[in-house]
């Protein structure tokens, strides 16, 4: 169920068999009114059954940080879940990465929203839960 206020489709998702590597991602894009300006959020989580090269090819730059008078790219982390967090002020859109178990990206993007909103909608996923999972 959509928080209030926002309305999103039924989720959607797929699996992704390259050479023998899968990968699920499962996701839902929310959004609160209406036209082409209206606020987004698209969470996704993906399950790359702990490939170690999907895993390094993507925290490889998540050591890098940098900030200007646009926005900023920084590490980042989640409680005890590490991440990379990206924020553009020109567009008020964000990214926000977060690595569960050594097994699961939870990806988030905003659009038209204020920086602090990529880690309120990163609280909607229970990460914990998510790193139970076997």
């Amino acid at each position: 169920m959509p928080p209030e206020g926002w309305k999103a489709p039924d989720p959607d998702g797929s699996t992704s068999d390259m050479g023998g590597f899968k990968m699920t991602t499962a996701g839902r894009t929310y959004t609160k009114g209406e036209g082409d300006d209206a606020p987004s959020v698209s969470i996704n989580i993906i399950d790359y059954a702990g490939n170690k090269e999907f895993y390094d090819a993507t925290t490889t730059s998540w050591s890098f940080s940098q900030e200007t008078a646009d926005g900023y790219m920084k590490s980042s982390k989640i409680g005890d879940y590490p991440g990379f967090e990206t924020y553009d002020k020109s567009t008020k859109s964000g990214s926000l990465w977060v690595v569960v178990a050594q097994r699961f990206f939870v990806h988030i993007d905003t659009y038209n929203l204020e920086p602090e909103e990529l880690r309120k909608w990163m609280g909607t996923v229970d990460l914990k839960k998510l790193s139970a999972l076997k």
